[in-house]
């Protein structure tokens, strides 16, 4: 028996955290009672080789000759039709009878919604064919793994397609004492970070806050840290608004930077329209040394309700942002106890405490 893993090297978080898993994997194999193999871009293959110089490295081309029905193959991210390579290789484990395991980070059919919500028609006719095979895609995987029970629901719910729940982790540098300080003339800021498009709810957030400074006169001001096809509009919500003086839009932040920023925040919130986990909600717990607010239509919120904590969720609307803002901004203070526990959940959420169950998945098959 051999596990294929299909490394993916886009830009995007599904493909980060693909890329996490395997380093984990990797140095868990001895665990495995088969071998491992990578499935790469024939360009990535002369890298890859450096850092993982003990194992077979395939391109597309040269794996057909390699799925049988005695190996595995793993697609950490979610199946999509351009043709590209995650297809090609989907269409091979269909036709060699490989045990297919795929990861499904978000529904495709809601993301070609959003798309056109954000005005990315380009990319929403890209997605049509994804469209209407995803049915298919998910039906003749032979597991598919999801990282909250809301997209397990909505799958089983959508397409009847059983499906197990493993979460996403955060990356071991989140855990380094890596942090600039940021001090902006002392005065107290709200701040969010992410992807700046209609799922994520940013302009709920916007409009919550100008209702703020409208009624208390606040002198807390807003950042947003992200880029995103929602830009643009946010800002001309912000002048709309009369804003321009109290939001402050930062684009891309390091690492450390961001990290300095959540630390330094009065109170921080993620009020996505719909999500299926989210890494930035839970990036805040561990770092922030303010109370977060997050959506209960965010996937992350599954795994509070199951360990019963008592932390601070919103609904996704003007009027819960703008009572949570309000208990903020006027002095209520969610004191120490709530920091402890945001960032306890938070580190619940380690790849060496993920991993693991990935590997009790491939021995399933094996």
């Amino acid at each position: 028996m051999k596990l294929f893993f299909y490394y993916p090297t886009s830009i995007n978080a599904p493909a980060n955290i693909g890329r996490e898993l395997f380093r984990n994997i990797y140095a868990m194999r001895n665990k495995l009672r088969f071998e491992i193999a990578i499935i790469a871009n024939h360009t990535d293959i002369k890298k890859l080789n450096l850092f993982y110089p003990d194992i077979a490295i395939y391109s597309i081309k040269s794996i057909k000759h390699e799925l049988n029905e005695n190996s595995i193959l793993h697609i950490p991210t979610s199946p999509f039709v351009a043709p590209n390579e995650r297809f090609i290789l989907h269409s091979l484990a269909l036709l060699k009878k490989t045990p297919l395991i795929i990861n499904y980070h978000g529904d495709i059919r809601l993301e070609t919604k959003y798309h056109l919500k954000n005005k990315e028609y380009k990319s929403s006719l890209s997605y049509l064919p994804s469209y209407a095979l995803i049915p298919q895609l998910l039906k003749k995987s032979n597991q598919v793994i999801v990282n909250s029970d809301l997209m397990k629901n909505f799958l089983q719910k959508k397409y009847r397609t059983n499906s197990n729940v493993i979460p996403n982790a955060l990356n071991e540098l989140w855990f380094r004492e890596n942090v600039i300080k940021i001090c902006h003339n002392s005065e107290p800021f709200i701040f969010y970070h992410g992807r700046l498009s209609y799922e994520k709810g940013v302009d709920i957030l916007i409009q919550a806050y100008a209702q703020c400074v409208k009624k208390f006169n606040i002198k807390v001001n807003l950042y947003i840290a992200g880029q995103g096809p929602q830009k643009k509009d946010l800002i001309t919500l912000c002048k709309c608004l009369g804003l321009e003086n109290k939001v402050f839009f930062l684009g891309f932040l390091k690492l450390d930077e961001l990290k300095g920023y959540i630390q330094a925040a009065k109170a921080l919130f993620y009020p996505s329209r719909y999500e299926s986990f989210s890494l930035a909600i839970l990036e805040a717990l561990l770092v922030a040394q303010g109370p977060v607010f997050f959506s209960n239509k965010a996937g992350i919120n599954d795994f509070v309700n199951r360990e019963e904590i008592n932390l601070f969720h919103i609904h996704p609307d003007v009027e819960s942002i703008y009572s949570a803002m309000k208990q903020t901004l006027t002095g209520i203070n969610s004191g120490e106890d709530l920091i402890i526990k945001q960032q306890k959940f938070a580190q619940n959420f380690t790849w060496e405490k993920i991993a693991p169950k990935y590997l009790d998945i491939y021995k399933k098959f094996g």
